[in-house]
């Protein structure tokens, strides 16, 4: 939920931390509001689960190529493989997507790391 709120600040603010939770973990069913004081967010939350999607993906592709080739992959290796298997175009901005990618990436490694030195 880090890189939601970090790159997507304003669309976690709107449908809020609980709500945000049951979309991270797929338990909700949403329904386009009708009418009344009720705000329609179907774009918000277009947008947070085209994002989510893309995050797994970029997780999967990431520890898949490391697996497949022995070592960290290329920024532009991770890219080019979720990008190609994403079903539509994601709602967010190609340079959030590298933003997002790059992220993954360091942390992926930072931690990859930190099992191969561990801390005395």
């Amino acid at each position: 939920m880090l890189l939601l709120e970090k790159y997507l600040s304003d669309e976690c603010d709107a449908v809020g931390p609980t709500y945000l939770q049951e979309i991270v973990e797929n338990k909700t069913k949403y329904e386009a509001a009708e009418g009344g004081s009720n705000i329609d967010l179907e774009v918000v939350i277009t947008v947070l689960v085209g994002t989510i999607e893309l995050i797994e993906k970029a997780i999967q592709a990431y520890k898949y190529i490391q697996e497949k080739r022995g070592k960290s992959p290329s920024l532009t290796d991770l890219q080019e493989s979720v990008e190609s298997k994403l079903e539509s175009q994601p709602a967010i901005d190609i340079e959030t997507r590298e933003k997002i990618y790059y992220d993954i990436a360091e942390y992926l490694r930072n931690l990859q790391e930190r099992k191969e030195r561990p801390e005395i």
